[in-house]
C-alpha cells in the first residue's frame, strides 16, 4: 500500500484537476478522482512502467471521467425515451389532474412491490436510473424493465378508459 500512497501524494492534485475539467462539478470530480485512483492502485502489480505514472494515472482518470459523461449521456437519454414513449402523463396533466392521480393509483395497486417503489422513486422522487438501482441492490437494466412494464399497464389502463367513456363495455378487457 506504500506505493499507492505515493502515487495519490505525487499525483492527487493533477487527477482532481483533470477530473474537474472533464465533469465541471467538484463532488463528482472527487467521486472520479478517488475512483480512478482505486483502480491505479488495484492495478499497479501489472504496471509495465512503459510509460511515467504520472502519464498512466492521468489516462485512468480521463477514462473514468469519460465513462461517467457516458453514463450520464446514456441516462438522459433514457429519460427523454421515457417522456416520448409516456404521452399518457401530458395528457392526463391536460386534461385532469384528478385523472392523472387515479391512473397512477390504479395501474400501481396491480404491480409487484418492487415496481411500485422503482416507478415512485423515478416519478415521485426523480432520481435517474442509476440512483434507484443503486437504493433497491438492482441492475439498471432491472429498474428500465420495472418502468417499462409500468408504462404498458399504465397505456392499458388508459385505453380501457377512453373505450369505457366512449361507451364500450369493457368488462372482457378488464377480466383480461
Amino acid at each position: 500500500m506504500i506505493a499507492g500512497e505515493g502515487l495519490y501524494r505525487k499525483h492527487s492534485d493533477l487527477v482532481f484537476r483533470v477530473c474537474l475539467k472533464y465533469l465541471r462539478n467538484g463532488e463528482e470530480a472527487r467521486e472520479a478522482a478517488q475512483e480512478a485512483f482505486y483502480k491505479a492502485i488495484k492495478g499497479l502489480p501489472d504496471f509495465a512502467g512503459q510509460s511515467q505514472t504520472g502519464t498512466w494515472i492521468y489516462r485512468i482518470a480521463v477514462n473514468e471521467c469519460l465513462s461517467r459523461i457516458d453514463n450520464r449521456n446514456r441516462e438522459r437519454q433514457k429519460r427523454e425515451k421515457f417522456a416520448e414513449e409516456a404521452p399518457i402523463w401530458e395528457d392526463a396533466r391536460d386534461e385532469n389532474d384528478a385523472f392523472a392521480g387515479r391512473l397512477v393509483e390504479e395501474v400501481l395497486e396491480n404491480l409487484p412491490g418492487q415496481t411500485r417503489k422503482v416507478v415512485w422513486l423515478c416519478l415521485g422522487e426523480g432520481l435517474t436510473h442509476a440512483e434507484i438501482a443503486a437504493s433497491l441492490g438492482v441492475s439498471r437494466v432491472a429498474v428500465t424493465r420495472r418502468i417499462t412494464r409500468f408504462l404498458r399497464h399504465a397505456q392499458l389502463w388508459r385505453s380501457r378508459w377512453d373505450k369505457r367513456e366512449q361507451g364500450y363495455d369493457v368488462s372482457a378487457l378488464e377480466a383480461a
